[in-house]
């Protein structure tokens, strides 16, 4: 079983009970605090202050954004581990990267424990709708969680491709290639969905039923990343470099290896449009304009108008990466690399999340 921590609040040297760090950026529930707006029950403290500058949008409106957006954001956010994008006093202070739960984080904002490459780490998790609107007191403006759950750390539910275009590449190119790589999934047999990522490109995200390791979900995603490239190498690259990338497509496959992120369905981005990675239908390629087309101020009417949620069966769809699926990118399964999925350093602290591989059913089309 995995063991959720909930944070031990530090007192203050005043001994008033307040947790360490900037008083101004506790979730605080004590009456004898001035009055704050409270959202889903957490008070949300300088609640004028503008977070985003260029569109005038304050720290309440974020938060009223994601209370908004609860229901559809957190089967993708809760019960998982997170990292963070915090700017504690908008997006004209500093920003920062945050992933371990510090001294910052209080209840109702957990920490997971998880033995990573450097050493054990105490992550940050959350469970609840006063979870999610706790983080934006904190100043969070996106959410990256993993791809597996606390429960099953070493086996993925989803997969993503980042389709991220290089200079002089028109958006245009970014939609053909979500859906090249929709055809390339679909010949696999695997459904796929599709979203902004809120930046410059979009997302290709496949569900899984929790069967694969690390290891594999990586094999499987970096062979149709390198098939999109050998097909159409003046079009696609899997290449880090971002001199090889000019005029091209990267492929990114690397968010689905054990501890990468990748930015949730509808949190927003830390830009100053406060953009937001909106799920999407496969036919809403055709009108879509650019990758931070949607934002906090225009998803309301957005949601209003677009009927039913094209991500509504995302959990229900019942797949897997089998080993004929790796046969065919790999002419046979490629041997684990001994530095990921469960290798040393990478497990789950023992005693918190160590699942053993599931055994391989004799058949060509089994789960691995």
């Amino acid at each position: 079983m995995v063991k959720i921590k909930k944070p031990t609040p530090k007192r203050s040297p005043m001994g008033r009970g307040k947790a360490a760090g900037d008083p101004n950026d506790r979730v605080d529930h004590k009456p004898s605090m001035p009055a704050r707006p409270e959202i889903a029950g957490i008070g949300i403290s300088h609640p004028e202050r503008i977070v985003y500058p260029e569109s005038g949008l304050t720290k309440l409106d974020l938060a009223r954004y994601y209370e908004s957006v609860a229901d559809l954001i957190m089967p993708f956010v809760g019960n998982r581990p997170l990292s963070t994008v915090r700017c504690p006093e908008g997006l004209s202070g500093q920003c920062f990267f945050q992933k371990h739960i510090g001294s910052t984080f209080t209840d109702p904002v957990h920490s997971i424990t998880i033995v990573e490459s450097t050493g054990i780490g105490r992550c940050i998790t959350i469970d609840s709708i006063p979870g999610l609107i706790a983080l934006v007191q904190f100043g969070v403006m996106e959410l990256h969680p993993w791809g597996s759950r606390n429960d099953t750390l070493d086996n993925p539910d989803l997969i993503v491709f980042d389709l991220d275009p290089g200079e002089v590449v028109g958006f245009d190119a970014v939609k053909q290639a979500a859906v090249r790589l929709r055809e390339e999934l679909e010949d696999q047999g695997l459904k796929s969905f599709v979203k902004t990522s809120g930046g410059k490109g979009l997302h290709v995200v496949v569900p899984l039923r929790s069967r694969a390791d690390w290891d594999q979900a990586k094999q499987f995603s970096q062979g149709i990343a390198a098939k999109m490239a050998r097909d159409e190498p003046d079009r696609y690259t899997v290449s880090l470099s971002k001199a090889k990338r000019i005029g091209k497509i990267f492929v990114d496959y690397l968010r689905n290896t054990r501890g990468a992120t990748s930015v949730a369905p509808y949190s927003t981005r830390s830009r100053p449009r406060a953009s937001v990675s909106m799920p999407l239908s496969w036919a809403d390629l055709r009108t879509l304009r650019s990758a931070g087309q949607f934002t906090v101020q225009n998803i309301p009417q957005h949601l209003r108008d677009r009927g039913p949620d094209p991500w509504k069966e995302f959990f229900k769809v019942r797949q897997d990466i089998t080993a004929a699926n790796l046969r065919s990118l790999h002419g046979s399964p490629p041997p684990k690399s001994p530095k990921a999925g469960r290798g040393k350093g990478m497990r789950a602290a023992k005693g918190l999340n160590s699942h053993p591989p599931r055994r391989a059913k004799a058949a060509d089309t089994r789960t691995l």
